[in-house]
């Protein structure tokens, strides 16, 4: 039945990875049926609208953004209140560096969910993909100002250890700009790990799924061995030379 096909197709997407989230040998074999599974979900119900999205995530996923696109907007159609189909559109064109159909996506949805932290998230993202930092900066501090009580708990956090005499370190997200961090927590008395340019950098010399097993974050996903171990060293050399003064 389709709740069953939505589970092979899902099942078929975990086995692309082996134990230690490494891609396996052959996964293509895997990816294959996993999509094969999707639509036959949607084959045998077509109104229902999570194998849309299912399969929408999949194809942008396997860089097939052209029916990612088609799949994730008949989702929209089946069930325009659901604001997870507008933000994985969203990131089909950022992926598919379709800037200003990512922008109205997300606007579109904001103007009618404007609480929406997520679409700001994905808004500022795409904002410093394209290069504006004011931008993106605006729309940071949207998010903070959405997060206040948040915004409060880690600044009391922060005076708690530092009264305690501790060191306080702040790891950003993988790939994630460093100001937001910054603007969360302050940059006083805190030693900073920016994890965006040597992650954005290993990528661009490798591919994605060389350092994350998913997309959980959108830009950034759950680390595959190779990309903990790249976010592992990077803190060990910052702090390194933030405490220990080495270089």
């Amino acid at each position: 039945n389709y709740e069953s096909l939505v589970g092979l197709g899902d099942y078929y997407k975990r086995q692309t990875f082996d134990e230690m989230g490494d891609h396996r040998e052959g996964n293509q074999i895997m990816e294959d049926k996993a999509e094969q599974m999707y639509r036959k979900a949607i084959e045998i119900e077509p109104q229902k609208p999570l194998g849309y999205m299912k399969l929408g995530i999949h194809l942008r996923n396997n860089t097939k953004y052209e029916e990612s696109e088609w799949a994730l907007k008949k989702m929209i159609d089946l069930n325009p209140q659901d604001t997870e189909a507008y933000l994985q559109l969203g990131w089909t064109y950022i992926y598919w560096n379709k800037y200003n159909q990512a922008e109205k996506v997300l606007k579109d949805m904001l103007s009618v969910h404007p609480d929406n932290k997520l679409a700001y998230n994905q808004l500022e993202v795409l904002y410093r993909q394209m290069g504006d930092e004011n931008r993106a900066n605006e729309v940071s501090g949207k998010v903070l100002g959405l997060n206040s009580a948040l915004v409060s708990n880690y600044r009391k956090l922060k005076q708690i250890v530092l009264a305690h005499g501790i060191k306080l370190v702040a790891v950003q997200y993988p790939t994630r700009n460093v100001e937001t961090l910054k603007n969360l927590v302050g940059a006083n008395d805190v030693i900073l790990v920016d994890n965006e340019k040597i992650f954005v950098d290993a990528i661009k010399k490798g591919k994605y799924e060389d350092y994350f097993i998913d997309r959980f974050g959108g830009d950034f996903g759950h680390g595959t061995p190779k990309g903990n171990y790249l976010l592992a060293s990077n803190i060990a050399n910052i702090l390194l030379k933030e405490i220990f003064n080495q270089k």
